[in-house]
């Protein structure tokens, strides 16, 4: 490669684009948004399992109540991801009738 494109490329590597700082703040915000809402559901999903297993909260210790909120969030990302996937699959199904 000859020293001009070396330079060019390393001048787009490094310089940044205006816009870069909104993105990065719209990204954050989104996914601030999106971590939120499955925090909520997971303690939503814990306490219904709490329930069934006749348990109340104040029963247990904060770690123990923390390892079940981050299950329950585990849980919630795997359900959307494959929610998503199916969506994907289908979208491209149809997209060939």
């Amino acid at each position: 490669m000859p020293l001009s494109q070396r330079n060019l490329v390393k001048h787009q590597q490094t310089t940044s684009s205006p816009f870069e700082p909104m993105i990065t703040q719209t990204k954050d915000k989104l996914l601030n948004k999106y971590r939120k809402r499955i925090r909520e559901g997971a303690i939503s999903n814990a306490k219904k399992q709490l329930a069934l297993r006749g348990v109340t909260a104040a029963e247990l210790d904060p770690d123990e109540l923390e390892i079940l909120v981050h299950d329950e969030e585990v849980k919630l990302r795997g359900r959307l991801k494959n929610y998503s996937l199916a969506a994907l699959i289908a979208a491209l199904t149809l997209g060939h009738f």
